[in-house]
């Protein structure tokens, strides 16, 4: 009986290039706009997703994946702001859980009374979605060549946030490591599905501490979980 593939997520190309460049046997798919790359790495079928930017896409892409090709487990990977100072480019983090940082309410204000985002109060439906616990135990164990390597909660949501005053509320409400635009879609999709998920993430830039965003890092996460395959 034919093994269940893994399928490993990336939003954008520069983070599943060098997944795609690894598969053996590479066929490429476009199902409902989303593209995705299936083959074999040591003998272990893999298939490679480009979600395209956003939890909107990253859920849709997840289950037009798990109806195509039934993966035993989703990996969703790929760059990520830092919301701590401790983290720094190049570190990694594993992600115990998501949690959505959009989906808010406003207090009212009448016409004339401005808008105070510090007011505003996240979804309280909005709450962290776990990790496998079994792809947890793994992938916090394995060493991270590339900087520091931690365990802890992504931070998942539709924006890029820049201020450092809002990450820090942001952080203080949800206790996230670090934000991206993906996970809390996929996790959400796999959750309902019943296909055990984990989020993990390489840190691009750190608005904290100034350090500027590289995507160079990709390569380096995708390289680190290609040598995961065989023992998932």
């Amino acid at each position: 009986m034919q093994q269940q593939p893994i399928l490993i997520q990336g939003a954008m190309p520069v983070e599943v290039a060098a997944l795609r460049e690894a598969l053996e046997g590479r066929e490429d798919q476009t199902l409902h706009g989303f593209s995705f790359s299936t083959g074999t790495v040591e003998s272990h079928p893999l298939v490679v997703s480009e979600t395209q930017i956003g939890t909107l896409n990253a859920a849709l892409s997840t289950a037009v994946g798990i109806g195509a090709y039934a993966p035993r487990a989703v990996i969703n990977q790929g760059l990520a702001g830092a919301h701590v100072e401790e983290l720094a480019v190049g570190d990694l983090v594993v992600g115990t859980a998501t949690v959505a940082l959009h989906g808010m309410q406003s207090p009212a204000r009448a016409a004339g009374e401005g808008c105070a985002p510090f007011d505003w109060v996240f979804d309280p439906r909005s709450v962290p979605i776990p990790s496998d616990e079994a792809l947890l135990r793994h992938f916090a164990q394995v060493p991270w060549p590339h900087g520091r390597a931690v365990a802890g909660v992504l931070g998942s949501g539709d924006l890029f946030s820049r201020e450092i005053d809002r990450i820090r509320w942001m952080q203080e409400k949800k206790g996230e490591l670090c934000e991206e635009m993906e996970s809390v879609g996929t996790y959400e999709c796999c959750r309902r599905f019943g296909v055990p998920c984990i989020g993990v993430r390489v840190i691009s830039n750190n608005e904290l501490t100034g350090e500027p965003f590289t995507d160079l890092v990709a390569g380096d996460l995708q390289r680190w979980l290609l040598g995961q395959i065989a023992c998932l």
